[in-house]
């Protein structure tokens, strides 16, 4: 039961995983080939995936500006034309800013006169760039969003792409299964965004962390200075053996929302996100159990809470709020554990 309580600083402790929708729990679904998808949308390279390439907001938070290093050859490229503006043998530490709606390197390449649209930096092959304290394949776009907000983007294979997701959200420990399992996953959400964000115009199809999936690229620098595989060998073998197999429905890509801790059972997409797929229902789950966010607690105003909540139902078209009664309804898609006390009294 829910009481109600008094105005005063609540204690909220919320026994429910916020959001676990893993798309292998479709319930007797398989995962398709790329080809066999009908909504072509998605795709501008062909039937396969080594066709397909990514583009990963990869700007590092909250700053200004970012430092760029590239140990082999490279050439800066003006977009769309592709022009070559500058060649060299390697990149030392370099200063990126954008200021005045234009980009600087610093210091800059002889005789160098960057562009006020978007370039690429490309590199040899196989080979990577440094980009602060991260290593990626590919290449890397500067440009700007709609309002003008600077955007470093990580052009990179898809393959690649899903190889480095695997390691990153899922430890090794897991096993083989359950990281294809998590490839499948991975390429799916990504395709289904990169649909999104060209509706949307948008210069990336996702974002390097966690507000998409977690994308750590080739290498990554701990806060000791070491660095470390942002992607291994076994995350490469699990994107091989699931090359090209996304999750579907009816033809149609899904969208297969996904997260660490569930709390002990999944909701129903639908519940939180209008584009979910209704495979996506909520099931049981134990297997986050010794996760440290399995249960958790937070202290708020009981006026910001009723804010939140006020916000939250009128966005599920539910109206006002009723705040002089309580009642819990409970309909076997969510956890039913979810408790409200009075911190004053407790």
């Amino acid at each position: 039961m829910i009481r109600k309580i008094s105005p005063r600083v609540v204690e909220v402790i919320l026994l429910i995983g916020i959001v676990s929708i893993a798309g292998f729990f479709l319930r007797g679904q398989r995962p398709v080939p790329l080809g066999d998808i009908s909504d072509r949308q998605w795709a501008d390279a062909g039937n396969s995936s080594t066709d397909i390439d990514i583009n990963v907001d990869v700007t590092p938070h909250r700053k200004s500006d970012w430092n760029l290093e590239i140990a082999g050859t490279f050439a800066i490229r003006s977009l769309p034309d592709r022009k070559i503006l500058h060649q060299g043998n390697s990149l030392k530490p370099t200063r990126i800013a954008h200021r005045n709606h234009r980009w600087s390197l610093t210091p800059s390449p002889q005789g160098l006169a960057l562009p006020a649209g978007k370039f690429e930096v490309t590199t040899d092959p196989g080979k990577t760039f440094r980009l602060d304290r991260h290593r990626y394949r590919g290449s890397l776009v500067f440009t700007t969003t709609a309002s003008g907000r600077p955007v470093l983007v990580n052009l990179v294979g898809l393959e690649d792409y899903v190889a480095s997701v695997v390691d990153g959200e899922m430890p090794l420990e897991f096993g083989r299964e359950a990281r294809c399992a998590q490839a499948v996953i991975a390429r799916s959400f990504v395709l289904y965004q990169r649909r999104q964000a060209l509706h949307k115009r948008l210069p990336y199809d996702v974002h390097a962390d966690t507000r998409s999936q977690f994308y750590p690229g080739f290498q990554y620098q701990g806060k000791n200075g070491n660095w470390f595989a942002g992607e291994s060998p076994e995350g490469r073998a699990c994107a091989d053996q699931t090359r090209g197999l996304v999750c579907a429905d009816r033809g149609c890509l899904i969208c297969t929302y996904y997260s660490a801790i569930c709390g002990g059972r999944t909701c129903r997409g639908t519940e939180l996100f209008p584009d979910a797929s209704p495979l996506l229902t909520g099931v049981t789950c134990e297997h986050c159990r010794e996760a440290p966010l399995y249960r958790w607690e937070k202290t708020l105003q009981l006026s910001r809470f009723q804010s939140r909540l006020q916000n939250f139902l009128r966005g599920k078209g539910a109206g006002t709020l009723n705040w002089k009664s309580w009642k819990f309804v409970h309909d076997g898609e969510r956890l039913p554990l979810f408790r409200i006390s009075d911190k004053s009294t407790s």
